[in-house]
Order: structure tokens, then sequence, then C-alpha cells
């Protein structure tokens, strides 16, 4: 049997089944394009309204008062100073992210393994604090963190070539539609913006609720006072809303941005 020349033809099996593919139905595939879920997107929209009618009702005050008339916890001028100071950082933060996308791309590697080390070294630092200061608890919980840090370190080191790979297609796919570089730019100006709106929001209403609560003085010393404001149950759910709002604004602009870009990607 085994001595048999060997022909150009195929001998088919008898018993094995015909197997034909399984396609959809395309015909009743219908695409649904455009917002799918549209009442969260007006929900959104009334909520960037509330941010900015805040903003302009009693946010406003706290910075165009530099007599301190109109806010009872910072002078218009020191308002303004610190928005400065964030506006600056913001903007600083944003070339060094533009900066960084080209180092990570170009320095892959180096880069990778600078960022799991740092962590690692970071967290032992952070341990070897607590013990320093005197402080068991912190200097326990820094050594836990920086013990799990070091096997994450070395347990991901065989992965390292395939996201330096990963990292290059999608500089590859970036530079290819050099969009993105303007999508993202501009939802970090949005971000921006929204940070400085939402902190002058913040700002007065927090004026409005001290002005509306009673305050107490005492002095400590000779040199310096301290006042203490009694807040109210409205009060803490007022800030908790704030805080939502800040939050889902952040996400909101950030992964315009950031399903732009993964899906320009996930297409090359």
């Amino acid at each position: 049997m085994f001595n048999q020349p060997y022909t150009s033809e195929a001998v088919p099996v008898q018993s094995a089944p015909e197997v034909n593919p399984i396609k959809p139905d395309q015909k009743n595939v219908e695409a649904k394009v455009g917002c799918q879920d549209w009442p969260f997107a007006l929900l959104f929209v009334l909520n960037v309204g509330v941010i900015i009618a805040l903003m302009v009702l009693w946010g406003v005050d706290t910075v165009t008062d530099p007599e301190n008339n109109s806010s009872e916890l910072m002078s218009g001028d020191d308002t303004k100073v610190v928005v400065g100071i964030a506006v600056g950082m913001a903007g600083v933060s944003m070339v060094l992210a533009l900066l960084m996308v080209k180092l990570i791309v170009a320095y892959a590697r180096v880069m990778i393994l600078f960022v799991l080390w740092f962590n690692v070294g970071i967290s032992f630092a952070f341990a070897a604090f607590g013990f320093i200061i005197g402080n068991i608890f912190i200097g326990i919980i820094g050594l836990l963190i920086a013990m799990l840090n070091l096997c994450y370190a070395r347990a991901v080191q065989h992965r390292i070539p395939f996201a330096v790979a990963n990292l290059r297609v999608a500089e590859g796919a970036i530079s290819k539609h050099g969009s993105t570089y303007i999508v993202s730019l501009v939802f970090t100006i949005v971000q921006i913006g929204w940070v400085v709106i939402w902190a002058m929001a913040l700002l007065g209403v927090a004026n409005e609720i001290a002005e509306n609560n009673p305050s107490s003085t005492s002095n400590n010393t000779n040199t310096s006072t301290r006042s203490t404001y009694k807040q109210s149950g409205g009060s803490y759910v007022a800030y908790f809303f704030l805080l939502l709002s800040f939050y889902w604004g952040l996400q909101v602009f950030k992964n315009v941005a950031h399903t732009t870009v993964a899906g320009t990607v996930a297409t090359f």
C-alpha cells in the first residue's frame, strides 16, 4: 500500500460532510447612523449650559471685582492670578504632551522601561519616607505598592517588544492622518476652557453659599484671624453635583478625541 505512486488527483473522503460557510444576511442588517443616546446628549448640553450660566451669574464677579466686595473667599486679583497660573500650566502640559508623542515613538522601548522602573523607584522612595518619619503604616503600604510594581515590571518584560510594535503602528496611522493631531489639540483646548469655566462657576457658588451662611471669626494670635462658615446640607449637594458635572464634562471631551484617534488607528 505504501509503495503505490502518488497521483495528481486527491481521493475525496466520503465520510467528511460538506460544510457551507455561514454568512449574515446583509439584506436584514441596517446600519444605524446618528446619535444613539440623544437623551443623555441633551442632558449633557443642559449640564454645560447650567455651568456657563453659573459662571456668568456669580463667577464673573469673583474675577472682575478687585476690591473683594463680591467675594467672601478670594479677591478678584487673587482669582486672576490663580486662573492665569492654571491656564499657563495647562499650556505647558499640552506642549509637553505633544513632545512626548514624538519621544515615545522614537524611543519606545526606552520610554516604556523608564516608566516601569520609575514607578518602582517612586514606590520604594515613598515607603522609605514613611519609615524615616516614623509612620509605620505609610511605610508598609508603600512597601506593598513597591513590591507589586516590581512584580509587574518583571512580569511584563516579554511583552515590551509587542507594545513597541503597537506604538509604531499607531504612529504610522497618526502620521498618515494628520487631522488626528488637530482633533486632539482642539479638544485639549476645550478641556482647558471647561476647567476654567467650571472653576469660576465653583467660586461663584461657594461665594453665594458663604454670603447666605453666617460666619464666626475667632482670633488665634495677635496677627491672624480665622473665619469659619456653617455649611448647610444643601451646600454639600451643590458641591456634589458640581463635582459630577466637572468629571462628566472632562470625560466626554476626552473620549471624543480618544475614540476619534482610536477609530483612525483601527481602520489603518
